[in-house]
């Protein structure tokens, strides 16, 4: 009626409003096909929205190589004028430790360069002594802790020893991944590596392999190598402190921002929180999209439902005077209950069809954008096929069980 009240034909207008109020098939076959558009969207979104809550909770089951539980970290800066000599940043960093390691409740106190989940991911190309220069080097995380820095977050040795307070030589811990991937067959220990951009030229001897730990973020791959330096080896001016306590660590933020300020009143800690609130900070970009998708896959579901209910609600009332001659003929009530959810049943099923089609692409989509998503996943199909379709058969219940009450005296009257 629009398209032809905006061409000024207006006998056409009126024919048209008649026709469509009365149920022309071609109406009957727009809604149709809307209702049908909206359920294959519907379980599109559902099968993405499962998709990506597998990948959620398999990223979290995962982990992320140590302990967070537990673990209160801050961050610090060094003041280029107070401390101007390299030589007094270990000597700072020493002393912070040992007053914040005399706190009650804290079984370990660690300084690292950079804290995972901080956003700080240093990083460098190493060299390895006897390597094959043609071989592309490894590009590592690069980290200065001191000696309980596994201990205070709970990652265990592999191979080889810890850090002591005071090393005879230069020496480096590595990663699995850094030892799996360049000394094949646990042959790590005793081998040399050096930064390849150190002016000093100066070789680490291996001394211990640890786990793989997770520095970026939980949704990272954890395949790159990260290798470890004794901080009074490779000197830091500005780093972190992470603590493991026996209390919630909110409850230390005050005895260690006062302890370091009676340390040194012109350095404050910032960034103190704990390890936990630190990587669900992280989880944003992953988070987004799956609420996101989960609330369009909710509305998608309840309009899809809405829909099959009102066109066979609609189909109903348009079918009134056929229906009361059914029953007038002898057509029993759960004849004309068959009929009606036969009719929301083709609806359901073509928009399933098109639906798994479309899921099926989608889950394509994010598996290549995304670990841990399979590109098909007949549980999460399934679950997303039989709960719309048992929606949507509920939601085509209520009209045919009207139509199963109508009168077929009173419909005859009325047509």
């Amino acid at each position: 009626p629009v398209i032809a009240l905006s061409r000024d034909d207006l006998t056409r207008a009126v024919h048209e409003a008649g026709r469509l109020s009365a149920g022309g098939r071609g109406t009957h076959a727009l809604r149709s096909a809307l209702v049908v558009a909206q359920i294959g969207m519907s379980v599109a979104l559902l099968v993405g929205a499962g998709l990506l809550t597998k990948s959620f909770l398999a990223m979290q089951k995962e982990g992320t190589g140590f302990e967070p539980g537990g673990l209160l970290t801050a961050q610090f800066a060094l003041s280029p004028r107070r401390y101007p000599d390299r030589d007094g940043w270990p000597r700072f960093e020493e002393q912070a430790l040992a007053a914040l390691g005399a706190l009650p409740g804290v079984s370990a106190a660690a300084f690292t360069s950079s804290l995972p989940f901080s956003g700080d991911n240093n990083q460098g190309t190493l060299v390895i002594d006897g390597e094959d220069p043609s071989r592309v080097p490894p590009q590592a995380y690069s980290r200065a802790v001191s000696e309980q820095y596994f201990a205070a977050l709970e990652i265990p040795l592999v191979a080889g020893r810890n850090f002591e307070a005071r090393e005879s030589e230069r020496v480096a811990i590595v990663d699995e991944n850094l030892a799996d991937r360049h000394f094949p067959g646990g042959g790590a220990l005793g081998r040399r590596l050096r930064h390849a951009t150190d002016p000093a030229d100066e070789w680490y001897t291996i001394i211990g392999v640890v786990p793989r730990v997770k520095q970026g973020s939980v949704a990272e791959d954890p395949s790159k190598e990260t290798v470890y330096w004794h901080y009074r080896q490779r000197l830091v001016r500005d780093g972190a402190f992470a603590l493991r306590t026996t209390l919630p660590p909110e409850q230390l933020t005050r005895a260690a921002t006062a302890a370091i300020a009676a340390l040194d009143p012109e350095t404050a800690l910032f960034g103190v929180q704990s390890m936990q609130a630190r990587i669900a900070s992280t989880l944003g970009p992953q988070r987004t999209p799956l609420v996101l998708t989960i609330v369009f896959a909710a509305v998608a579901f309840v309009l899809a439902v809405i829909g099959v209910y009102g066109v066979l609600n609609w189909a109903v009332t348009q079918r009134g005077g056929e229906i009361g001659v059914r029953v007038a003929l002898g057509a029993r009530a759960e004849d004309i209950v068959r009929m009606i959810l036969a009719q929301g049943g083709r609806l359901v099923a073509i928009g399933v069809a098109i639906g798994v089609a479309g899921a099926v692409a989608l889950g394509l989509a994010l598996a290549a954008q995304i670990r841990n998503v399979s590109a098909v996943d007949p549980l999460v199909i399934a679950a997303a096929v039989a709960g719309l379709a048992a929606a949507a058969l509920i939601a085509s219940w209520v009209p045919a069980r009207r139509a199963a009450r109508i009168d077929p005296m009173r419909a005859l009257r009325e047509e």
